[in-house]
């Protein structure tokens, strides 16, 4: 009985691990060949445009929405990057209210405010961001129901994952089941909390962003700063700074991340279980 438990809570979590990479992976933006849209005209100054904040959704990148936003803004001269003299935030003073666009002024406010209330309020900013990329055609709906789903369904498997490692234990099955509660905890952390595909009608804006995407791979020094924080990994963002009192990439996209929203689910999934009667 305890062998057909720990290979049950196994395969359980096995498979809620796989549906999490699953979800991952559909998650991402299908980059279109260079081939496949030379016959579609692409964006140009006097096309369409969208903002550094929707290119950052575009591109499975939401939470660096603002980062972003602020870079774009800085580069074009409309605001000033200044590091506090203290905390890890830095300052954002507008030079030039004209240039700061309508998805900017949603996220620049959020951005400046402290306290428990500010990832909910950026997130409300970015998912409005995200609204006109669903409105123009450009991304499907955004998504959220399979880590509402998926997450919750984690925490029971971890419970009672917990209840037969602690009945079995230390019986050498014990093993078993902590590798199940290793991969149902990677399901939790791998799977998307928020998904929002684009569509083939946004196939010549991601071609656009391809050669920039490959540029800061590269590690092409004429690469934007926008660029760096759309495509570049923690260790090239810790290179580059921004504004005249040099804060660096990497601090700004960490001071401007509202955070993923699975810890609040998993909070959630636990006090319904200890409300349950």
């Amino acid at each position: 009985m305890a062998t057909a438990f720990s290979l049950g809570c196994l395969g359980i979590g096995l498979v809620l691990l796989v549906i999490a990479v699953g979800l991952r992976l559909w998650s991402l933006p299908s980059w279109p060949s260079t081939e496949a849209t030379s016959s579609v005209p692409l964006p140009s100054d006097n096309g369409p445009r969208i903002s550094a904040a929707a290119r950052a959704i575009l591109v499975g990148r939401p939470r660096r929405a603002v980062a972003a936003a602020i870079a774009d803004l800085e580069a074009h001269d409309a605001i000033t990057v200044r590091r506090p003299a203290k905390g890890r935030t830095p300052e954002v003073r507008i030079r030039d209210i004209g240039r700061v666009g309508a998805d900017a002024h949603l996220l620049l406010g959020p951005y400046v405010t402290t306290g428990s209330t500010r990832p909910f309020a950026l997130w409300a900013a970015i998912d409005m961001v995200g609204a006109t990329l669903v409105r123009k055609g450009l991304t499907g709906p955004i998504l959220r129901w399979p880590a509402r789903v998926l997450i919750p369904l984690a925490v029971i498997v971890l419970i009672l994952c917990g209840f037969v490692l602690l009945a079995i234990a230390p019986d050498p099955r014990a093993w078993v089941v902590a590798g199940a509660c290793g991969a149902t905890l990677a399901a939790i952390v791998v799977v998307p909390t928020r998904i929002q595909r684009p569509t083939a009608a946004a196939a010549p804006l991601l071609a656009a962003l391809r050669p920039r995407r490959e540029a800061v791979r590269r590690g092409d020094h004429a690469a934007s700063a926008e660029d760096a924080v759309l495509f570049a990994g923690a260790a090239r963002l810790r290179e580059l700074i921004l504004g005249p009192d040099g804060v660096t990439l990497d601090r700004l996209v960490r001071s401007a991340d509202p955070g993923a929203s699975r810890i609040r689910i998993v909070t959630t999934t636990i006090d319904a279980l200890t409300s349950w009667p």
